[in-house]
């Protein structure tokens, strides 16, 4: 109980983990994902993405290798880790999107959704704001 109450409080900065945003309701890929490594950035626009805990595909992708990552990085409570659940809320029930966040940590990738509705969240997971905020970030890096 001690661990558990400990892991909600202590924060972790996996080096390799996605941030994005999706909408199954459209024609074609409606999802943009952000991905951070300790070296690397990438845009991807993955073509199959509904069903975002199992392998998406994708044929559009962007690299910028070679660049500091460490400000585009969101530090996630450790009971992030061992969390079972992988969906929150209701996420794209009513067409309005979700959020989609992945993090690798001792050699395992955990996968998680979001409704955009606020309240859905955990309530460990302060961080659901800096999603959104870390997507416009590493955006404007692709823009340069």
């Amino acid at each position: 109980m001690i661990f558990l109450g400990l892991s909600v409080l202590i924060d972790i900065a996996p080096s390799k983990q996605e941030f994005g945003i999706y909408h199954c309701e459209c024609t074609d890929s409606c999802a943009v994902v952000y991905g951070v490594t300790s070296n690397s950035l990438t845009l991807d626009y993955p073509t199959r993405f509904c069903s975002v805990l199992e392998n998406q595909t994708s044929t559009r992708r962007r690299i910028i290798n070679k660049v500091e990552t460490n400000q585009f990085l969101l530090e996630i409570p450790l009971i992030m880790f061992f969390e079972p659940r992988g969906v929150f809320g209701f996420p794209d029930s009513a067409d309005q999107g979700g959020y989609y966040f992945s993090f690798e940590f001792c050699g395992l990738t955990r996968k998680f959704i979001f409704d955009t509705k606020k309240g859905y969240e955990p309530f460990y997971f302060r961080y659901i704001n800096k999603i959104r905020q870390k997507m416009d970030e590493i955006s404007e890096e692709f823009s340069r």
